[in-house]
């Protein structure tokens, strides 16, 4: 997949970021009045409790003792939800103080939660709470509270930490809650999820329904519990319970991993459409299921003031970030975008020689194959591989095709099993138009391939090949042209003038290839795209090079009595695959396939003996003059097209190399994922529209750095439509700054969306430790720094200038 979206999605994160114990059972308590001896000031909370919307439920404001817990014997206000789980309270409040807000079941069975999942009112028990906890501001007389088992998980950690429900601890777990969710859900609109509009609501909506999905399965040890109700209670306790005030993931309740069986649920919930409602996809909650799985290490909350708290942030964001992101002087490409655009080449580099690996071990053991079939009266004379891989070619041409012969030059075919005894195989790599000089500047078609020459051995399992690399131009441009039709046949390969040789050594079961050995040398690499082939050096990397190739594999036959269009065929695969710069003496690059690497093939129909690759799964180690790679390398999506596959995932890392060739530090560790949507509609003949279009996602998600940089720890999703006139590019996600240490310092949050009329961007930005953030919409020039909801300066995107609300200015330059 050619898609170096890489640089541009962290160079877009840069421009965003630096621009310019459980609910419990208590009973219900008597209404005590705050005390009157108190000057209390009014604050003002509403929001919407859920786990689906909360009806008809109890609504009370509890301060919080000296000794850090609630106090449930005074409600300072009380109140019930509506229908829609909305409730409002003015508390009386002193600056400073924090309070609970606690949510509530009533006795008599009369709350109602709405499931997000059926969509039904279920009963909750007496004894059902969810929390949230405020601090009360002489700067803010109101506040957004939205509560749900997010925000119980946050205020049970709290609670749990020594020293019970204090400041540092309330803003400790609020941040960890923030840094494993990537947002706050206490300023999130509940709601489900086919009524969710912005991402962050779809966001909640998935983490919601997946409570829900652990409590219809009766998860986290809520098995026994009979009614909805109950394992809703059930499942809110266990993950309250499993909260920790010194992690960002829940730990484990009675031996069971909570955090593994909400990445679980979160699965089930993106991948079922009866869950989803066909209205999310899976980059939404890439960076909550990242957390989950991490290692929970909490970055430390920020004790400094306000105002030092940003110029720290932007400092931090000028020293570390941005000397990834921003050019060396007298540069044009960032640190960053340099490692990207080697990382996307070296992924080039790797596709490129398994494309050649996969078609020429098509070639050699579907041919061998047919031979083997004619000879038994079974096949015919000729047959074709996996079809329409030829890049710019139409969908009759096949990339793979042999016929069996009578005589060592191919010249004449078989008529009977008896006289079949020599095989040919055309490997085909790309076709193009182009005037061509030779014929007076006339339109014509032009196209590459390796030939093979298959030659029986002395055993019915052995046989050898010759190959050679050759360009055809065709007489005119209508259709493409064969040896006898051609204008020209000419050796793409400058030296040596002699074919390349290799084996096959064959094990068969009832007639078919079972197991196989190829070993030998192969033509110099064809380029991804053919252009005018004036040269060798049009048509070849290393036109004076070649490849070697060790392959070896076995596979599950499906004979074609039994084979059913679709189904597929497992190939275990291992091998090396080298390409050499020069007649044998330099290495290029080189693959080792190691154990566990399996190539999928489709049935192409019913009844066939076809095949087309359908996907690979290969450990590997592969090695070019600019990186080296070593992980699982995953390509899907690929629909009989080697050249355009439309899924792409390495889980791995990725060495960018030295000028000497010496390998440096390991640039990224971690998942890559790019995918296309809308790729089969896709004519590339056309030019892309609104309605020629496709989608290209590409999500990163690991440790990310450069020579003499800072590292990085990313979970970002870029998306976009090709046709750039959709004006939707989406950027979603979280990265880490880490100190020398490697001990986290910020942690950041970033969204950004493009405007579908104007195109400008916008997007938010918060960071967790310190509870920073801004919103723009992208058209705006001076934008509202806050710390919390608190306004605390004014960034002036013209200047690159902030000015604080205690008369301070700090350069962002």
């Amino acid at each position: 997949m050619k898609q170096h979206q890489l640089g541009l999605a962290l160079s877009a994160a840069f421009f965003l970021s630096a621009c310019g114990g459980g609910g419990g059972d208590e009973a219900s308590q008597p209404v005590v009045p705050p005390s009157t001896t108190v000057t209390s000031t009014p604050f003002d909370v509403s929001g919407i409790a859920a786990k689906g919307l909360l009806a008809n439920a109890i609504v009370r404001a509890h301060p919080v003792k000296d000794d850090g817990q609630p106090d449930l014997s005074i409600v300072l206000k009380e109140t019930v939800t509506d229908q829609d789980g909305r409730y409002t309270l003015s508390i009386p409040t002193q600056p400073g103080r924090l309070y609970v807000v606690r949510i509530s079941a009533k006795d008599d069975g009369s709350t109602t939660q709405k499931d997000e999942i059926t969509g039904q009112a279920q009963a909750l028990p007496a004894g059902f709470a969810l929390r949230a906890v405020i601090q009360a501001e002489s700067s803010v007389t109101k506040t957004d509270l939205n509560i749900t088992p997010f925000t119980e998980m946050a205020t049970a950690a709290a609670i749990k930490a020594s020293g019970g429900l204090t400041k540092a601890n309330k803003d400790q777990a609020q941040s960890n809650l923030v840094q494993m969710l990537g947002f706050d859900p206490s300023k999130v609109k509940p709601t489900d999820i086919s009524a969710a509009s912005t991402d962050e609501e779809k966001k909640l909506a998935i983490m919601l329904t997946s409570v829900a999905q652990l409590a219809r399965e009766g998860a986290l040890g809520c098995a026994d519990k009979t009614q909805s109700g109950d394992k809703i209670k059930c499942v809110v306790e266990k993950l309250a319970e499993a909260s920790k005030p010194d992690s960002t993931k829940p730990g484990s309740v009675g031996g069971i991993d909570v955090a593994a069986k909400l990445v679980e649920a979160v699965n089930k919930v993106v991948t079922t459409p009866e869950l989803n409602k066909g209205k999310v996809d899976d980059s939404l909650v890439n960076v909550a299921l990242g957390n989950l799985k991490g290692d929970g290490t909490p970055a430390p909350v920020s004790s400094a003031t306000d105002v030092a708290a940003a110029k720290k942030l932007f400092d931090e964001l000028r020293t570390s970030a941005s000397s990834l992101l921003r050019p060396d002087a007298g540069a044009t490409l960032s640190a960053l975008d340099k490692e990207a655009e080697r990382f996307g080449a070296a992924l080039d580099e790797v596709q490129d020689p398994l494309n050649m690996a996969v078609k020429t071990s098509s070639a050699l053991l579907s041919g061998i194959q047919g031979m083997i079939d004619y000879s038994l009266g079974k096949g015919s004379v000729s047959g074709n591989g996996f079809l329409g891989d030829v890049p710019g070619g139409p969908s009759y041409l096949p990339a793979v095709s042999c016929a069996v012969y009578q005589d060592a030059d191919r010249q004449v075919l078989a008529t009977a099993p008896a006289n079949g005894k020599f095989l040919f195989c055309a490997v085909r790599y790309g076709l193009t138009t182009f005037n061509d000089p030779a014929q007076g500047g006339k339109l014509v078609l032009a196209h590459v391939r390796q030939r093979f020459f298959i030659t029986p051995g002395a055993t019915s399992t052995e046989y050898s090949y010759t190959a050679r690399s050759q360009v055809f131009v065709c007489k005119d441009a209508s259709t493409v042209c064969g040896s006898s039709s051609a204008f020209s046949v000419t050796s793409a390969q400058t030296a040596p003038a002699t074919d390349f040789s290799g084996s096959i050594k064959l094990a068969l079961e009832q007639d078919k290839i079972k197991s196989f050995e190829i070993s030998g040398d192969l033509p110099a690499m064809f380029k991804d795209q053919v252009t005018v082939p004036k040269s060798a050096a049009d048509t070849l990397y290393n036109p004076s090079g070649k490849s070697s190739l060790t392959l070896k594999g076995s596979r599950n036959l499906i004979l074609a009595a039994t084979a059913k269009k679709g189904d597929l065929e497992t190939v275990s695969l291992e091998g090396k695959v080298t390409v050499f710069k020069d007649g044998g003496s330099t290495v290029d690059s080189e693959i080792s396939l190691l154990t566990g690497s399996q190539l999928v093939n489709r049935v192409v129909a019913d009844g066939s003996v076809a095949r087309e690759p359908a996907a690979f799964e290969i450990n590997l180690v592969a090695g070019t003059p600019k990186a080296q790679m070593d992980g699982k390398l995953r390509i899907g999506g690929i629909s009989g097209s080697m050249s355009k596959p439309t899924d792409v995932q390495l889980n791995g890392n990725l060495r960018n190399k030295n000028a000497d060739g010496s390998l440096g530090l390991s640039f990224f560790s971690g998942a890559v994922s790019a995918k296309l949507s809308g790729y089969e509609l896709f004519d590339e003949a056309k030019p892309k529209s609104a309605t020629n279009n496709y989608k290209g996602t590409l999500t990163l998600e690991g440790a990310l750095t450069a020579e003499q940089r800072p590292q990085l720890k990313l979970n970002l999703s870029l998306s976009s439509s090709a046709w750039t006139g959709a004006n939707d590019a989406k950027l979603d996600g979280q990265y880490k700054v880490l100190n020398k240490d490697k001990v986290e310092t910020l942690v950041i949050a970033l969204t950004a969306s493009q405007n579908a009329t104007t195109g400008k961007a916008g997007f938010k930005l918060s960071e967790a430790t310190s509870g920073l953030n801004f919103l723009t919409d992208g058209e705006q020039s001076l934008i509202d720094l806050k710390k919390g909801e608190v306004k605390i300066g004014v960034i002036d995107v013209r200047n690159g200038r902030i000015t604080f609300t205690n008369g301070e200015f700090w350069s962002l330059q």
